[in-house]
C-alpha cells in the first residue's frame, strides 16, 4: 500500500531539506528528488488539481528551495530540467488541440516520467568521477587533506576501499556547522585512518599531506564556489607547491554566473549571547575561489588541467 502524502506534508518535509546545513548539494538534491517523487505519486490532492495549479505549486516550492540553497548548482540544474519539461508539456497541450495529435497525459504523470529519466541519466555519475579520479591521481599510500562534506568525495573513498588502496586522511571540522565531522566519521568507518582538525590548523597540516582534494558546489569560467575556508587552503597549496584537486559533477559547471549574494547565516552558530558583545559578527558558509589555484578538476567526462577552459 502506498504511503499517502498531503501538500502540507510535502511542504513540511521540504522545510527540513531547506534547513539542511550539513549535507553537500548532491545529498540535498537526492533528498528532494525522493520527496518530489513521493509528492507526485502519492498526493491525493493532485487528483482534484488542474495542470496549471500543479505547475504553480511546483514553481513556488522549487524557487523556495533554490533561495535556501542558492549556491548549489545541482538544484539549479534540476530546476531548469523540470521547468523546461513543464514548458514542453504545455506546448504539447496547445498542439493537442489539433485533432491529428493525441496527447492525453497529465502533468503529474509527464513529470514522473521526466524525473525517472533524470535519475537514470545521473545515477552512476559518482562511479564515473571516482574512476576518472583514480586514473589521474596517484592515491597509493598518500596522505590527503579534505575540507567540508561531499557525497562525491565520500563515494570516491568507498570506491578506493574496494580497490584495496591504502590512504590516510586529515579532515577539517568545517565550521560553523562542523559537517567535516560527518565526512570524517564516514571515511573512518570504511577503515581508513582519519585525523580530525580545526579549520585554523589546515595550513599547519599542509606539510604532512601529499595533496588536497575537495568537491565543490559550482564552477564558473573564472572561479568556483565551495565551503568557506577553501580559499585559505588553496592559497597554502599554491605557496607550498601542493597539488589541489577538485572532483565534481559536470552539472555544476556553467558558463553563466547564476550565483546571487549569499545571505548571512545565524550568528548564534559561531557565538552565543551575541547581544552581550559590542563588536560586529558575521557568518557565511560559502566563498569563491579562483580557478587558477586548481591543479586538476575532474568530472565524470573531462579532466581539466591548470589554466583550463571550461567545456560546457
Amino acid at each position: 500500500m502506498k504511503e499517502t502524502i498531503t501538500l502540507t506534508d510535502f511542504q513540511v518535509e521540504l522545510k527540513h531539506i531547506k534547513k539542511d546545513k550539513y549535507s553537500g548539494s548532491q545529498k540535498v538534491l537526492n533528498d528532494f528528488l525522493n520527496l518530489f517523487i513521493k509528492f507526485l505519486s502519492n498526493c491525493k490532492e493532485l487528483e482534484s488539481m488542474t495542470n496549471e495549479e500543479l505547475f504553480k505549486i511546483i514553481k513556488f516550492n522549487f524557487r523556495s528551495l533554490l533561495e535556501s540553497h542558492n549556491q548549489f548548482a545541482l538544484l539549479r540544474h534540476f530546476n531548469l530540467e523540470i521547468m523546461n519539461a513543464c514548458d514542453s508539456y504545455f506546448t504539447k497541450l496547445i498542439d493537442a488541440k489539433n485533432p491529428d495529435i493525441d496527447f492525453k497525459i497529465t502533468l503529474k504523470d509527464f513529470l514522473l516520467t521526466k524525473v525517472d529519466s533524470y535519475i537514470k541519466t545521473w545515477v552512476s555519475v559518482n562511479d564515473r568521477i571516482a574512476m576518472n579520479a583514480l586514473k589521474n591521481i596517484d592515491f597509493i599510500d598518500k596522505t590527503i587533506l579534505l575540507h567540508s562534506n561531499s557525497s562525491t568525495v565520500r563515494h570516491l573513498f568507498n570506491y578506493i576501499r574496494k580497490q584495496s588502496i591504502s590512504v590516510e586522511i586529515i579532515q577539517t571540522e568545517s565550521r560553523p556547522k562542523c559537517e567535516g565531522r560527518v565526512q570524517a566519521d564516514y571515511i573512518s568507518s570504511l577503515g581508513f585512518k582519519v585525523t580530525y582538525i580545526i579549520d585554523a590548523a589546515a595550513i599547519k597540516y599542509l606539510s604532512k599531506v601529499d595533496f588536497v582534494l575537495m568537491g565543490c558546489d559550482s564552477v564558473y569560467p573564472e572561479y568556483f564556489i565551495n565551503k568557506v575556508g577553501t580559499k585559505a587552503i588553496a592559497l597554502g597549496c599554491k605557496k607550498y607547491n601542493i597539488p589541489f584537486y577538485i572532483i565534481t559533477d559536470s552539472r555544476k559547471l556553467s558558463s553563466v554566473e547564476y550565483i546571487r549574494p549569499e545571505n548571512k547565516k545565524p550568528i548564534s552558530e559561531i557565538i552565543t549571547s551575541a547581544s552581550t558583545y559590542k563588536f560586529n559578527i558575521e557568518n557565511y558558509y560559502f566563498e569563491s575561489i579562483p580557478n587558477e589555484f586548481i591543479t586538476k578538476l575532474i568530472t565524470e567526462n573531462e579532466i581539466y588541467e591548470e589554466n583550463f577552459k571550461l567545456k560546457i
